[in-house]
């Protein structure tokens, strides 16, 4: 655990830069990083001191290609989804697309309002941290932490009600 505790301090911001550099988006690339750790945490067994850095850097870099991986395909999706003369066979995929809104519709109607409100005005109408901020009258740190346990709930529950 002193390890990990030392990685974390040691550790923690550069892969926040790191991940930031990629995905332009610091609450995503704190997320990850976030969740690298987790990673860790789960794994300790076998854990070497010299190895924890290089660990971190390749958990990391493989989250951030899941993402990247994830995001390209819903963007792929939702062009489909939202251009006119949407192809025959990507009927499947324009169904697809249509539950996860409604799942993560569902999982909206379950939040508190503020965290609702924070997740709205970023997913759908793409506002900042600031902007957000500024709109709702609360500071940039809560606006993230929102944002933070909103992204994490929706993914969570749309990949549990999507695990097939």
């Amino acid at each position: 655990m002193d390890m990990i505790k030392f990685a974390f301090i040691q550790y923690r911001q550069l892969l926040v830069n790191y991940v930031n550099v990629r995905v332009r988006d610091i609450a995503l690339a704190e997320d990850i990083v976030q969740d690298a750790f987790v990673r860790l945490l789960e794994m300790q067994v076998g854990l070497h001191a010299d190895s924890v850095k290089g660990l971190l850097f390749t958990t990391c870099r493989h989250l951030m290609v899941d993402h990247l991986r994830r995001k390209r395909m819903w963007e792929h999706i939702c062009d489909m989804y939202t251009h006119e003369g949407v192809a025959v066979e990507s009927t499947a995929q324009t169904v697809r697309v249509h539950e996860i809104e409604e799942c993560e519709r569902c999982v909206l109607r379950a939040m508190p309002e503020k965290r609702r409100m924070v997740y709205g005005l970023s997913r759908f109408e793409g506002r900042s941290i600031a902007e957000i901020s500024e709109q709702l009258h609360i500071s940039p740190r809560t606006v993230e932490a929102h944002l933070f346990v909103s992204r994490k709930v929706v993914r969570e529950q749309v990949r549990r009600a999507f695990a097939s």
